[in-house]
């Protein structure tokens, strides 16, 4: 992971093309499930490791057990 490729290493939180702000969420790639933020242009980051099924992501997010990227 390069630095500032996530907003937990520092990106910033407001996209700079469109200026929203969002909240970690369940998002889906080609490579599974992970934890990251979008906004109005689009997927921005994948704050987490990936997961192979939605359920696991959603259940990681409640309860605070994010395998989060380093």
């Amino acid at each position: 992971m390069l630095p500032r490729e996530t907003i937990r290493s520092g990106a910033p939180a407001q996209c700079k093309d469109c200026g929203d702000t969002s909240p970690f969420e369940v998002l889906m790639s080609n490579a599974g499930y992970y934890i990251g933020t979008r906004c109005t242009c689009g997927p921005r980051t994948r704050e987490s490791e990936y997961y192979q099924r939605h359920e696991d992501a959603d259940r990681a997010l409640k309860h605070g057990t994010v395998r989060w990227r380093r």
